[in-house]
């Protein structure tokens, strides 16, 4: 991942939990640079939270699978927990992506809360960095 240093970007896990804020006004999202969280419109809960200063688990969440190795990850550290060979969070008062890398995979997860509407946007992006083709399966989880 080529991409400079910069101040807003968050090397997991930490010593404290690093947080992003997304609003317009009627649609929230606070998702955390494990990539638990919460949604919320107007106030009502469109996804659970449970505050737990031991666990993260807790939002929604997009789960990698490879077929061929038989591996599975989560895009953020969240819930399923497992390391990466790489992981930053890009969280940003616009919007928040996390980044990993596993064996020759990249996933990048893109989140955002529309200006203008309430509703929010999740983009995952997947890159094999490798030679050979692989087949990835994606389930995406609230």
């Amino acid at each position: 991942m080529p991409s400079p240093k910069q101040p807003n970007l968050v090397d997991v896990p930490g010593s404290s939990p690093e947080v992003c804020l997304l609003s317009n006004g009627r649609y929230s999202v606070m998702l955390t640079a494990s990539g638990g969280g919460y949604s919320a419109r107007d106030g009502m809960d469109v996804t659970r939270w449970r505050e737990d200063g031991t666990r993260d688990c807790w939002g929604q969440y997009c789960y990698v699978r490879n077929l061929d190795a038989g591996r599975a990850w989560s895009a953020g550290r969240q819930p399923l927990g497992r390391h990466a060979d790489a992981y930053e969070a890009d969280l940003r008062p616009d919007r928040a992506v996390i980044r990993r890398r596993d064996g020759d995979v990249e996933t990048w997860y893109d989140v955002a809360v529309g200006p203008d509407a309430a509703a929010e946007a999740r983009r995952v992006t997947l890159t094999n960095r490798g030679s050979r083709a692989l087949t990835l399966e994606v389930t995406s989880y609230a």
